[in-house]
Order: C-alpha cells, then sequence, then structure tokens
C-alpha cells in the first residue's frame, strides 16, 4: 500500500501540536470572525492548502488545524492533476496565524467542518442570486428534517421591500409580524397569526415559527436561503419565483 508521506507528517505533526507540546502554528490566537458556511475553490500544493472564497473572492492559506486533515485527505483522493482547484463546501472562520515562512501573522482559514467536495461545480454554481428581501422564500428543512408533509399551501414567508414587515404561511394560519436587520444579522419578533385550527399540524406550526424567532443571522447561497441560531442551522428555504 503506498502511503503519502506528506500526509503523514502533518497529521503527526498535528497530533503533537494539540497535545503536551505547543506549536506556533496552533497557537491561541484571537480569532477574527465567528464560524461561517463559505463555498469556495481548495487545492494543495506543496505541502499547504489554499482557499478562495467564491463570495469574496479573497484567497486565504489553511492552518492545519481542527477538520482540515479530513478535508486534505477527501481532496486528494479526488484531485487528478496537481494544484487542481476542486470547490468544497465547509463550515469555516477567520484566524491570525504565523505563516511557515515570515514573522508576522497573517490571516489564516480555520474549517471547523467539512461539508462536500464539488468535482462537476463552479462559483457560478452557488453564488447568490436571490436576495432576502421581496422574495417568496418556501420552507424545505427544518432543524435538520426535510419537509416532506403535504399542507393546503408552502409553508413560507416574504420579507416586503418596504419598511420591516414579514408575512408569511405557517402550515395551517397565516402569521405577519416585524423584522430587523443588520448585515446579515436578523431579529424576527413574534408573529401574531390567524386562529384556524387544524388538526396535527399546531406542532409543526410552533417549531415553525421559533425557529423564525430563534434566528440570528442567515446566508444565502444561489438560490437556498438558511437561518442560523448562533452557529446552528435551523432552518432552509428555496427561493420560488412566480410568471
Amino acid at each position: 500500500m503506498k502511503i503519502n508521506k506528506s500526509y503523514l507528517f502533518r497529521s503527526l505533526l498535528l497530533l503533537v501540536c494539540t497535545g503536551l507540546f505547543s506549536c506556533a502554528s496552533v497557537r491561541d490566537y484571537e480569532h477574527i470572525s465567528s464560524t461561517k458556511h463559505m463555498t469556495g475553490y481548495f487545492s494543495y500544493m506543496a505541502d499547504s492548502g489554499i482557499f478562495i472564497d467564491c463570495q469574496s473572492g479573497a484567497q486565504y492559506p489553511v492552518a492545519s488545524e481542527q477538520d482540515y486533515l479530513n478535508m486534505e485527505k477527501e481532496y486528494l483522493s479526488l484531485r487528478t492533476e496537481t494544484n487542481q482547484k476542486i470547490l468544497v463546501d465547509i463550515q469555516a472562520r477567520i484566524g491570525r496565524r504565523l505563516p511557515m515562512e515570515g514573522n508576522e501573522d497573517v490571516d489564516f482559514l480555520i474549517v471547523d467542518s467539512l461539508g462536500q467536495f464539488y468535482i462537476d461545480k463552479n462559483c457560478s454554481d452557488f453564488i447568490s442570486v436571490a436576495t432576502l428581501i421581496n422574495t417568496y422564500w418556501k420552507l424545505v428543512e427544518l432543524d435538520g428534517d426535510s419537509i416532506a408533509k403535504n399542507f393546503d399551501r408552502d409553508v413560507h414567508f416574504i420579507v416586503e421591500n418596504e419598511g420591516t414587515k414579514i408575512r408569511g404561511f405557517s402550515g395551517c394560519n397565516n402569521f405577519f409580524g416585524e423584522f430587523e436587520l443588520n448585515g446579515n444579522s436578523i431579529s424576527i419578533s413574534q408573529p401574531a397569526t390567524t386562529k384556524k385550527l387544524c388538526e396535527n399540524i399546531s406542532d409543526f406550526e410552533d417549531r415553525f415559527l421559533f425557529a423564525l424567532t430563534s434566528s440570528t443571522h442567515y446566508e444565502i447561497w444561489g438560490e437556498t436561503l438558511t437561518l442560523f441560531s448562533k452557529n446552528t442551522i435551523i432552518a432552509k428555504f428555496k427561493s420560488i419565483y412566480f410568471n
């Protein structure tokens, strides 16, 4: 069996650095961003990983920490040529680290968890197209569960183009309320609802409305909206267009 010596060396180094000894490359620096969903191109060459963010175009060296070794291993099993750029979906943050060469800290990408590699896709498939405002957002996932239940109408919400109003349908009742935005941060007030009674749906409605009011921030990739409560995904929506 052929052994990737570079991968083995880096694995042993990471074990040492996270054990009783300390290494400059994994010191406990202050992080400059919180964990977030990122999609971009990953490549590996000369014992180092590089990530190019689809959304901003920024390029980062990747720190050999957290879930990095899993990402490197998966990448090496997929690439067909040296320095090949492969699209990958990750949960990651930015932190200051000391590079292999140089005396000053620089921005590194820290991969908290690996999502999925996409051999046959590129950034244009994931860059945001839909906008939060004035879009019909259909619920497709709630607390990690796909929405398979058939309702009379789509469970959805719409953020109105003017003002701070949100309205939608929660499975049985219509609802309406207010929201606040600050960049990608969002705060949705407890909505008012109509008073229709529907058998076996009230628990679902409560979960859905709780997810909305628990949201702290959102991300849009392509036609998918993801709501987060801190670092936890609580709901996903698809944009729907009507002719």
